[in-house]
């Protein structure tokens, strides 16, 4: 990435209008734009694919950007970039309109970079979303940084470019967890096997139980999704709390079924399974393995 107070971006921007300053003046918005890693928090099992974004919020009139993000190449491989396609903010521009700069991917740096801009007047009006999406593949049982790398943002200003101040949240790329299934793996809370729907028991608490497994070299958080099949092949999820669990441990998670919210409290047996999150952070989970747990009824 350049670091001069000139970016590529913006001597490309300048060479269209035929103007070259000294340095684009720099604008202090009230309530500083943001450029983010979306999601902050990422995890995903070694030989498995994840997507980022860098995403910018709080721009109005957007007409070229420069950001890049660097990562730990033992963790992450970087397989596709999405500069200008669909899903993001040049993707909206008018065809023909989006001038590229750069839409680079080097795995042996461990950097990304996405630049470019706008022709013709266009700019986007409102810029908020992601300026580039990123694909990566889960190398190894590793950690990595995902740091944003000297961002240039650049408006319309008064009828001429400015380049606007922002700040930067980067992200973070753990590996998750290993946790296993404790038998009967899920079922009821003790008592809710049968519910009676006369009774007023419209609901039914969920138990499933976990463990972090003894030779985990890290402690780590868990949950699961809980699949509810009603009588008739309906399939209803609800997610469970997410506990700490240290190496060895077990944790018992728990949710809520609203059986007449969901499908109107019909009557018969009701299958139960449940499915991994194995979480390095509370927000950062990677689904694991699904299993079935025992089922229970419900009676008019």
């Amino acid at each position: 990435m350049n670091k001069r107070n000139i970016a590529p971006v913006l001597m490309v921007f300048f060479s269209f209008m035929a103007v070259l300053p000294e340095a684009a003046p720099l604008v202090h918005a009230q309530g500083t734009p943001t450029v983010s890693v979306s999601p902050t928090f990422n995890a995903a099992d070694t030989g498995s694919s994840f997507q980022v974004a860098i995403a910018l919020d709080g721009v109005s009139d957007l007409v070229a950007y420069d950001v890049g993000m660097s990562y730990n190449t033992a963790a992450l491989s970087a397989s596709s970039i999405n500069c200008f396609g669909p899903g993001t903010l040049f993707g909206t521009a008018p065809p023909g309109s989006v001038f590229p700069v750069a839409c680079t991917i080097d795995n042996f740096a461990g950097q990304v970079e996405c630049s470019g801009t706008l022709l013709g007047g266009v700019t986007i009006a409102t810029a908020s979303g992601s300026l580039c999406i990123i694909n990566f593949t889960a190398l190894g049982p590793f950690s990595s940084d995902l740091t944003i790398l000297n961002p240039q943002i650049i408006s319309v200003c008064g009828g001429s470019a400015c380049q606007v101040e922002v700040s930067v949240v980067n992200g973070t790329f753990l590996s998750p967890p290993v946790l296993s299934f404790i038998i009967p793996n899920a079922t009821t809370a003790p008592g809710e096997r049968v519910r009676h729907i006369f009774k007023g028991q419209t609901t039914v608490d969920l138990q499933a139980f976990i463990m972090l497994v003894p030779n985990a070299a890290f402690s780590g958080f868990g949950g699961v999704i809980f699949t509810i099949v009603d009588p008739s092949g309906n399939q209803f999820t609800v997610q469970s709390n997410i506990a700490f669990m240290f190496p060895g441990n077990s944790a018992t998670v728990t949710a809520n079924f609203d059986i007449v919210g969901n499908n109107g409290g019909t009557t018969g047996t009701y299958l139960l399974f449940a499915t991994l999150l194995r979480c390095p952070l509370p927000t950062a989970c990677a689904q694991g393995s699904t299993v079935q747990g025992l089922s229970f009824k419900v009676k008019a």
